[in-house]
């Protein structure tokens, strides 16, 4: 899946494998690799398998590799500041983000309370600095372990106590930075994840409902850190972007709250 989402951002883009500077990688699925044979053994090493992949079969000679793996499904949150950060600081002309999970052998794909089906998905980005269909303008997180040190994740009113706490500080970290909150952008697009959790971020944020969106929940499921790429990705698809100007994504884990602001490349007329 990955490799085939690497090969067709590439051809999208009209990028040569060797133009990528920087590779920002956004899974919690670090136990998928292959095997590696050294000698008469088969090893199963994750750096040599993604090197492999890579540079010989997909040709990214000139790429480092970054990887965001602890967020859980907000990993595209620190993989996309990284790959912005990149960008600006002039370390790297073109980045490609890509995120990809699959559940593991045997997992159910249905979420505990039956509100979503969690899908295996690769969907990878290019990051630069040309304009495209969207300017990363902010980015903006906190850490949200307090509800797995307190093991809210298991009393719902607990877990919105802790919820509702992050969402305030990461509109309030928006607003310092940025002079807005998620509320001032034309929309806000979410996970695909359980319907109440939208619902209170949509409540906390004061999100009008028309507002908030997640395109890809219908189409994809659940995808982890894949959901915001792949809901960005319909909008750009079925010609919906140029009803916005200005775009907010919100991404809720376990391990780390928080959203980003993108602007679009066209004037909104």
């Amino acid at each position: 899946m990955a490799k085939e989402a690497i090969k067709g951002t590439l051809s999208r883009s009209e990028l040569k494998p060797s133009s990528i500077d920087v590779i920002v990688i956004a899974t919690e699925s670090l136990w998928d690799v292959g095997t590696v044979r050294s000698g008469s053994h088969e090893l199963v090493d994750f750096r040599a398998y993604l090197l492999r992949t890579l540079v010989l079969e997909l040709g990214l000679t000139n790429a480092h590799v970054v990887i965001a793996w602890s967020g859980g499904c907000g990993n595209l949150l620190p993989a996309l500041s990284t790959a912005r950060a990149q960008v600006a600081s002039g370390g790297a002309r073109n980045v490609l983000l890509l995120a990809t999970d699959r559940l593991r052998p045997g997992q159910s794909r249905v979420l505990p309370s039956g509100n979503a089906v969690l899908g295996d998905v690769a969907v990878a980005c290019i990051v630069s600095e040309r304009d495209e269909d969207f300017c990363i303008d902010q980015v903006v997180m906190r850490p949200s372990s307090g509800i797995l040190s307190s093991r809210a994740e298991e009393n719902f009113i607990l877990h919105a106590r802790f919820l509702t706490a992050a969402l305030r500080d990461a509109d309030d970290r928006l607003r310092q930075r940025a002079g807005m909150k998620f509320a001032d952008a034309d929309c806000l697009v979410t996970e695909s994840f359980h319907s109440s959790v939208i619902g209170l971020l949509r409540d906390r944020l004061s999100v009008a409902s028309d507002k908030v969106l997640h395109p890809a929940r219908s189409r994809f499921g659940h995808a982890f850190s894949a959901d915001l790429l792949l809901s960005l990705g319909l909008l750009v698809e079925q010609g919906k972007l140029k009803s916005y100007s200005v775009l907010a994504i919100f991404s809720i884990s376990s391990w780390v709250v928080g959203g980003a602001i993108l602007r679009t490349s066209h004037r909104r007329s």
